[in-house]
């Protein structure tokens, strides 16, 4: 279980991290423009809280 727990903080770090540098881009021009008329918006970040799996 341990390894499991470490498998999830690494993959929420690497979504945040991604969430990140999207929300940042889509928050620059010209590329808020493009974002917009594609729908992107930015992304919440995942917390340590976001799901149990005990």
């Amino acid at each position: 279980m341990e390894t499991f727990g470490g498998m999830v903080r690494t993959s929420r770090l690497i979504y945040n991290d991604s969430v990140s540098k999207l929300n940042r881009e889509v928050r620059k021009f010209p590329a808020s423009a493009v974002a917009k008329a594609s729908g992107l918006k930015q992304r919440d970040y995942l917390g340590e809280g976001a799901r149990s799996f005990a």
